[in-house]
């Protein structure tokens, strides 16, 4: 089993995949304190392409062959073949960028996240209503599907939840509850927004300006300003140094026709507590053990272990009886 997906593994990486991206044409519009994760929709369309080969290695393998089958009997829809083809088909209706945000709140009522995207050809909405409304609800009607346009979204309840999809003219909107897609949709009218001056999104601004196929951005800070609200828990994030962190970004890129993946977490200061276990860059000795065979290898510099166990001490102290 190991064999034939290493030999499927060898032919996907063949796929060419969509080129870097330098700018954002949907981020200006983004509402000031959402979270942005953006990817490209050709990734989408490489599904397709990956599916082919995969059938192809199926074909072959009896191995393979044995594994699908078995994976297989749940006879649950849609089904992974029917969720590429439907992948792949709106993909064909849809622009260069795809972006999600977020805003993260302790508000039980708040506005949940919400994909953007452009809309590069007509037949959209007609195409939602049509095909895919009937393979997500397998023939239950669309009770928790709402494929809707700019003048029907007034229509619908304000505390509506479910899969919500606003078609307007050059963009696409789906959120998990009505408001949600309205306030992205009146965003929209409004215009550009001051996001991309804030230093969130000049950060943002920055990973474009060097080029990136997909890219993952969360204001963390302003996640865990809104999530902690007892003291006990803001003594113990004080405590472990995360109370600092500010921005996790996750870049995915080209460098030297190689891929180029890249996770970095931002802190406001000197990082302390267990914030601060990851040490400073330094030459990796263990790397010398790592066998020339290995699919993986993971090295990391860390604090002296002394000094992470008076971390945890120091954390969690306030708890002790």
């Amino acid at each position: 089993m190991l064999a034939e997906f290493s030999k499927l593994r060898t032919k996907l990486e063949e796929i060419q995949t969509p080129g870097p991206r330098y700018e954002s044409k949907i981020l200006p519009f983004a509402a000031d304190g959402y979270s942005p994760l953006y990817r490209h929709p050709q990734s989408w369309r490489c599904a397709a392409t990956g599916n082919q080969i995969f059938q192809q290695q199926l074909s072959q393998s009896t191995v393979l062959q044995d594994w699908w089958n078995k994976s297989g009997k749940s006879n649950q829809h849609p089904t992974p073949q029917e969720l590429i083809d439907q992948i792949h088909a709106i993909s064909q209706y849809l622009g260069d960028e795809v972006v999600i945000t977020a805003r993260a709140s302790s508000v039980s009522d708040s506005h949940g996240p919400v994909l953007l995207a452009e809309v590069r050809q007509p037949g959209l909405k007609d195409y939602l209503q049509q095909h895919l409304a009937n393979t997500l609800t397998s023939g239950q009607g669309t009770g928790n599907l709402r494929v809707v346009d700019a003048q029907s979204l007034s229509s619908l309840s304000g505390d509506e939840r479910g899969m919500i999809m606003l078609v307007r003219p050059r963009r696409w909107f789906v959120g998990g509850d009505t408001a949600s897609v309205r306030q992205m949709s009146a965003q929209l009218d409004a215009g550009s927004t001051l996001f991309a001056g804030t230093d969130f999104g000049q950060r943002i601004a920055n990973v474009y300006s060097r080029g990136t196929e997909t890219l993952v951005a969360a204001n963390l800070g302003q996640i865990v300003k809104s999530v902690h609200a007892k003291q006990e828990e803001s003594q113990a994030l004080r405590n472990s140094g995360f109370n600092e962190i500010k921005y996790l970004i996750a870049t995915r890129g080209e460098s030297a026709s190689q891929g180029d993946n890249r996770i970095t977490l931002e802190f406001n200061g000197q990082r302390h507590g267990m914030a601060s276990w990851l040490a400073a860059p330094a030459p990796m000795g263990s790397l010398e053990y790592v066998s020339t065979n290995a699919g993986a290898a993971v090295s990391f510099v860390a604090k002296q272990p002394a000094r992470m166990l008076d971390d945890i001490f120091n954390t969690y102290r306030r708890f002790r009886p």
